[in-house]
């Protein structure tokens, strides 16, 4: 012990050197473990948010949200504890009066507000309208999108005025935006249909699943999560990177 001491005071810059080498290596997994996580949580914490067991896509889907496309009448086939309907489409809005100002990647959720994917409001209050909608808190952190501010669809004339705000809500690193499934239909179609034949993304299962129609393919949320997509090689190629 002794002259191992004696023998670091005698090399200072070598040891030095070591002890800065490893420092830099702590550091360097330390920032890669955070940008992981974070990228992570950015890409489902939506989904988490809904504290469901399964979901159900149409069966050509390949389990993309996106891509799934199911009549009305054929989700309210499917049998389960507790369900919601859910409709999924991505979009860029800007604020209304700012028409150069910054572009908005957003994700919206056509939901019912009375079902148990509905978010808990933290600023603001659920939306009432067709023309409302409530969204995630990095709209306000990021952009200095407040309540009672109007967002407009990029390539298509409908406004929303934001009356609420709900925390964690992110879908494939991108803000939600929640509204009714009527005003998904016109953001997604440009016209509202309320037939039984309306087209939707999907049904979200709390609890187990019963029957449902053939064409349609039920999915556990976690496999769900997985096959989000870019998310499995991310997180692989991260774990590699702070493994390696």
């Amino acid at each position: 012990m002794f002259l191992a001491i004696k023998e670091i005071i005698h090399s200072k810059l070598r040891y030095g050197l070591v002890i800065g080498l490893v420092f830099l290596i702590a550091y360097l997994v330390f920032f890669l473990t955070g940008l992981a996580y974070g990228l992570a949580l950015d890409n489902r914490t939506a989904v988490d948010k809904w504290d469901a067991d399964y979901i159900l896509l149409a069966e050509e889907s390949n389990s993309n949200l996106s891509m799934s496309m199911v009549p009305r009448k054929k989700l309210e086939e499917v049998e389960g504890n507790e369900k919601a309907l859910l409709a999924q489409t991505p979009g860029v809005v800007t604020q209304e009066g700012n028409e150069d100002g910054e572009k908005i990647t957003v994700s919206f959720f056509g939901i019912n507000k009375d079902e148990f994917i509905m978010p808990e409001v933290i600023e603001g209050k659920a939306f009432e309208s067709d023309a409302q909608a409530v969204a995630d808190i990095s709209l306000k952190d990021e952009y200095q999108v407040d309540i009672g501010d109007k967002i407009k669809l990029s390539g298509n004339k409908k406004i929303f005025e934001i009356v609420g705000f709900t925390e964690d809500a992110k879908f494939n690193v991108s803000p939600v935006l929640y509204i009714s499934i009527p005003a998904y239909q016109e953001v997604r179609f440009e016209k509202t249909d309320l037939s039984e034949n309306a087209r939707l993304s999907g049904v979200v299962v709390k609890g187990e699943v019963g029957s449902f129609p053939d064409d349609m393919e039920n999915i556990s949320i976690s496999s769900f999560i997985n096959n989000l997509p870019g998310y499995k090689a991310q997180v692989l190629t991260f774990g590699f990177m702070i493994g390696f």
